[in-house]
């Protein structure tokens, strides 16, 4: 056996080993941190697909990083980040690490980013669905002939199937067949025409996968509402209001000193087109829009591909669950009229009879 096979499985034992003794020590807080043994393995066999190379001896101290990350950080948000940064900076690492990868080396990160992303935290897992559509990402990566951007492919293709409705675990297949017609001989990708892979789209596509790794506790989230992780704005102090107005209905409410905004969601509203009134604020007859605000479920897995509602312009939801079943409320920020003290809020009468207006929260500045 070569130094660096031994050592690479020493490393990989060893990995197992403290992932095993956190999980028989270890008060859980979140599904994350019980999946963390997992997690762990995953890293580990990360760094052994790169074992030939001088980055496997730093991309394997993520396990301990990883360990030290969950016992020294007592904010769940800011532990969870911290895995996130460990976990990308491990395989980002490791794909920059090898200049060209075999078939079978793309193919291993493939199957050790779907899991990590698929995989975690999950109330309810569906093997045959999971194993459809790792198989098909792994098909991308073999259409590709291993390249770096192939696995950015699959990696993608993996993360935006739901597999909610089932016709969606086709995504991976079709990408794989797209890029299996585009190495054909004719074809100016074909790697037998001696073309170089060009170095920028090598390592884009490793920025990619190592993006989309970071964001693995919420990989959900990512999926679905990719663009609140950074135009979701700091939030102020929230009074609770949990109105659930039908059509028609109005409320009156004195505003607090600071106030600045309502916290507002729709329910039963997720066939309602971009534009649609859900309701007014008075004095100024305010309008309340799908596109200000969303269904408050809307980007739950299994409703997300049957909504016609799109993400808040100024998303105010907060993350739910975790891993792949992790997603955003729809609740959105609608500005208040200026120097008023009481408004009156009204639900739109033309709206279908099972919606309603969910006025969730008024929003203070902070002092």
């Amino acid at each position: 056996m070569r130094r660096s096979d031994a050592l690479s499985a020493v490393a990989l034992c060893a990995g197992i080993v403290i992932a095993w003794a956190y999980e028989r020590g270890a008060t859980h807080a979140t599904p994350i941190d019980t999946a963390l043994p997992f997690i762990a393995v995953v890293v580990s066999f990360v760094a052994w697909l790169v074992r030939e190379e001088r980055a496997f001896y730093a991309i394997s101290c993520a396990v301990p990083l990883l360990l030290g990350c969950s016992l020294a950080i007592v904010d769940e948000r800011m532990r969870l980040i911290g895995f996130g940064l460990i976990a990308a900076s491990a395989f980002g690492a490791a794909l920059f690490a090898r200049e060209t990868l075999t078939a079978a080396r793309a193919a291993g990160f493939v199957i050790a980013s779907v899991g990590l992303l698929r995989w975690i935290g999950r109330d309810r897992f569906e093997p045959g669905r999971e194993l459809l559509i790792v198989l098909g990402c792994v098909l991308i990566a073999l259409a590709t002939r291993g390249r770096k951007f192939g696995v950015m492919l699959a990696v993608a293709a993996g993360l935006v199937s739901p597999a909610i409705p089932v016709r969606t675990v086709a995504i991976p297949y079709v990408v794989a067949v797209v890029c299996w017609i585009a190495f054909l001989p004719r074809s100016p990708l074909n790697p037998e025409r001696e073309r170089r892979p060009s170095v920028l789209i090598e390592s884009a596509s490793a920025l990619v996968v190592a993006s989309a790794v970071l964001l693995f506790p919420w990989s959900g989230a990512a999926a679905r509402s990719l663009p609140y992780f950074w135009r979701v704005p700091p939030s102020g102090e929230r009074i609770a209001l949990n109105w659930a107005l039908a059509p028609g209905q109005t409320e009156t409410l004195d505003l607090p000193e600071g106030a600045t905004s309502l916290i507002v969601s729709g329910a039963n509203a997720l066939q309602l087109h971009r534009g649609t009134i859900l309701g007014r604020i008075d004095p100024g007859a305010i309008p309340i829009r799908i596109g200000q605000v969303a269904d408050w479920g809307y980007a739950r897995r299994e409703q997300f591909w049957k909504s016609r509602n799109v993400m808040p312009q100024n998303p105010a939801g907060l993350i739910r669950d975790y891993g792949y079943d992790a997603w955003i409320e729809g609740a959105g920020r609608v500005p208040l009229p200026a120097a008023v003290k009481r408004i009156r809020i009204t639900a739109d009468r033309g709206l279908p009879a099972e919606a309603r207006l969910q006025v969730e929260a008024i929003e203070v500045e902070r002092r």
